[in-house]
């Protein structure tokens, strides 16, 4: 027989699996252990946050699709975002980086539709915002 407290307990654990079943996922695509950390820490509160550091180990995943968005630095390794827009064209991607919009690298991989962009360094508020804006 349930106790009120034990089922109180047990409906609080089936919120808190039906909350984190809903989450979004978000995976970055950064080879910088210090903004991998950070980024996971700010994200991770709202997301399911997942990163890989290198192209070689994102192109393996085979779990790309269950990501609804990914969140890339423009440079990794010697590669560049490029490759991961070329590769993943229906995903929606933010890429992050100290270049300028006004670079033309960026300015033509850049549609606010399927792939944003956010300069660094930026704000932590409005990183997040930014985020959730794009992956709603």
């Amino acid at each position: 027989m349930l106790t009120k407290l034990s089922y109180l307990n047990l409906t609080y654990k089936n919120i808190m699996l039906l909350s984190y079943c809903k989450m979004k996922k978000i995976l970055l695509v950064e080879d910088d252990n210090d903004i991998i950390e950070l980024l996971q820490d700010i994200l991770s509160e709202k997301f399911e946050v997942s990163s890989e550091k290198n192209l070689n180990d994102l192109f393996q995943r085979s779990d790309i699709d269950t990501f609804d968005l990914i969140i890339t630095d423009y440079l990794i390794n010697n590669s560049t975002a490029d490759e991961i827009i070329k590769t993943f064209k229906n995903k929606k991607i933010i890429i992050i980086s100290a270049l300028s919009l006004n670079s033309e690298k960026i300015s033509l991989l850049v549609d606010n539709k399927k792939i944003f962009f956010i300069q660094k360094p930026f704000l932590i508020d409005s990183f997040v915002e930014i985020v959730e804006k794009v992956i709603s």
